[in-house]
């Protein structure tokens, strides 16, 4: 039986189904077969940081209390009313959404 080969291996974003939900140096699992990636992987939820959202007014429940949000990866995800800008948060990698703040 052999043992696994462990290599730092860099994929192009164009060759993940979902790049954006994904920032830069992720450790992720890949299988190759001759040189190339057969599937990617990846962790269940990265954290990543807002860099743009406005400020959640508390009276605002008509919109299920939640808000755009924009990602340092460039996507948009809605967020509960009381996350702030530059806050670190819990993002899924399988569907993009918001799972918490990030400690």
């Amino acid at each position: 039986m052999r043992s696994p080969l462990i290599s730092h291996v860099i994929l192009r974003s164009s060759r993940l189904s979902t790049p954006a939900r994904t920032p830069e140096n992720v450790d992720a699992i890949v299988a190759v077969h001759e040189g190339i990636p057969l599937y990617i992987e990846l962790p269940a939820s990265v954290t990543l940081k807002i860099t743009y959202t406005e400020p959640g007014i508390q009276g605002d429940r008509s919109s299920g209390g939640t808000k755009p949000a924009t990602l340092e990866t460039g996507i948009d995800i809605q967020v509960p009313l009381f996350i702030k800008q530059d806050e670190l948060v819990l993002v899924d990698t399988r569907d993009g959404s918001y799972l918490g703040r990030a400690n």
